[in-house]
């Protein structure tokens, strides 16, 4: 989308396919079609008012089949999200919970990444380019929105997907360059090349174990959505080849998510985040398998 975009692509082919590019990216993660719409206006709006008005209009085109497509796609998830269980309820939790993590700690994330980033903006030759005013407001624009999570249509969570290390990434490969050119004038490239190389393998090298060393942890053996036990299949194969169709069958939080993928039967208490009434069911089931169920109940 950003190269069709940056390249003012006017003809039936680039328009067509951007129009279904916006639309997938809506259906595949409407979060990344949002923040891409937020990023659109930004730019368009700054553009507008860097040139007076004076573009000719045939060269927003492109902006203007991907504000229409993405207003239409978004309109559509918009009465889903609202309207419809159980994403209504998905909407509504995802709105409720906001991860601790402050603004000193979101961007120290990225590391020297950010630092190398910024060395391009600093070129009057980078707004020349579409391309890289692109990147950067598609990099540079989710630490401002950090502070409105409140009243866009997302949380932090998912301001995380608009994915701005890619473009933080490129950006900070083309600081890498231009430090690597203006060094090279004082320290011979051979130096030049090995300092910056042996800087980059370094931190790569230790966030890579770092994070090696936070995901090698043993999986617990009750999460079946990792790993299924073989018990269990066999329990699966046996409801499906010796229960009637449909039938209702009550058991724990993990089984009650696989039961309905691998068999023709339901369950009674299934996901948190799917089901409004969902605790109340937990909390009769647990009871029912606990004997503490009275008569009546």
């Amino acid at each position: 989308i950003i190269l069709i975009l940056s390249k003012n692509q006017n003809g039936t082919k680039a328009l067509f396919g951007l129009a279904i590019l916006t639309i997938s990216t809506g259906f595949l993660n409407p979060t990344q079609l949002t923040l891409l719409l937020i990023f659109a206006t930004i730019y368009v709006t700054v553009d507008i008012c860097k040139n007076r008005f004076s573009q000719h209009l045939h060269q927003y085109i492109p902006w203007f089949i991907l504000f229409s497509a993405g207003i239409l796609t978004l309109g559509y998830h918009a009465i889903v999200f609202f309207r419809i269980l159980p994403w209504s309820h998905m909407y509504t939790l995802m709105k409720q919970y906001h991860p601790v993590v402050t603004f000193w700690q979101y961007i120290s994330a990225f590391g020297p990444v950010l630092f190398l980033a910024c060395i391009p903006l600093l070129a009057k030759k980078t707004y020349r380019s579409k391309l890289i005013v692109l990147l950067s407001v598609w990099a540079f624009t989710p630490f401002a929105l950090f502070f409105f999570t409140n009243i866009l249509p997302i949380n932090f969570q998912r301001l995380l997907q608009s994915y701005q290390f890619v473009p933080l990434s490129i950006l900070a490969t083309i600081g890498i360059f231009n430090i690597a050119s203006f060094i090279k004038k004082i320290v011979p490239i051979a130096i030049t090349t090995t300092v910056i190389s042996a800087v980059l393998i370094s931190y790569g090298s230790v966030a890579f174990v770092h994070a090696y060393a936070i995901r090698n942890i043993p999986m617990l053996l009750n999460l079946y959505n990792v790993f299924v036990p073989n018990n269990f299949i066999r329990i699966l194969d046996w409801l499906e080849k010796n229960e009637p169709a449909e039938v209702i069958v009550l058991s724990g939080d993990y089984m009650s998510n696989m039961i309905p993928a691998f068999t023709k039967h339901r369950t009674i208490i299934g996901k948190s985040d799917a089901a409004p009434d969902y605790f109340e069911k937990q909390k009769l089931a647990f009871a029912l398998f606990d004997d503490k169920l009275t008569q009546e109940e």
